[in-house]
């Protein structure tokens, strides 16, 4: 069943899009990382799907997959990351959910 709308009250977060200017290190050459702000304040809403631990060489490392849902936008890849409060999600898919009503955003984020 396709919605017309996405009411805002289901979207119940707001985060930031961001993607990522690579630039190269004047004195090494190196690229380096650059996020900046695609987008800032986007109504969206998180679900989260699953969360595991794995210890290697005494190093506890956390995964979580989260869902994201927000209105339509024609501008946002896999590329990408979201940005809520401390959290920072590495987008791995983007689906159209209903006709051009909203995306959802398939993220995942590491934490050691």
């Amino acid at each position: 069943m396709s919605h017309a709308h996405l009411p805002a009250g289901e979207l119940d977060r707001r985060v930031s899009i961001q993607r990522n200017d690579n630039t190269r290190d004047a004195s090494f050459g190196s690229v380096v990382d650059n996020w900046v702000n695609l987008a800032t304040g986007v109504p969206a809403r998180r679900i989260d799907v699953q969360q595991t631990e794995t210890a290697a060489d005494g190093i506890r490392i956390s995964r979580r997959i989260s869902g994201y849902r927000i209105r339509w936008r024609g501008d946002v890849t896999p590329k990408m990351r979201i940005v809520e409060g401390t959290r920072i999600c590495n987008i791995t898919e983007v689906l159209e959910y209903g006709r051009r009503v909203g995306l959802d955003l398939a993220c995942e984020e590491f934490s050691a």
